[in-house]
């Protein structure tokens, strides 16, 4: 049986450029390490909070609000849609 796992990897940009990569061809070169214990890297994608493409912002805020809301307690709760977010962020 495969599971699939959401998990907030941290890439240090440094190494990948002392190695002349890019940070995702990095990740992929380096987490394809794991392919050997049948954990497969399936896609990813570069999320970070200070992002000039609103979407990516807004994926990072779905991904991270899912994570931090994984309890019985949160059931019924909802993260907020992209104009909602949208309306926050400025106000931030």
């Amino acid at each position: 049986m495969k599971r699939e796992v959401y998990a907030k990897i941290i890439v240090d940009d440094d190494r990948a450029i002392k190695k002349g990569m890019g940070t995702l061809d990095y990740f992929e070169k380096e987490f394809g390490r794991l392919n050997q214990s049948g954990i497969t890297l399936e896609y990813g994608a570069i999320l970070d909070e200070d992002s000039t493409d609103e979407w990516e912002r807004y994926c990072k805020y779905l991904l991270d609000w899912t994570i931090n809301h994984m309890s019985d307690y949160n059931k019924g709760m909802s993260p907020a849609c992209f104009d909602e977010w949208r309306e926050e962020e400025d106000i931030c």
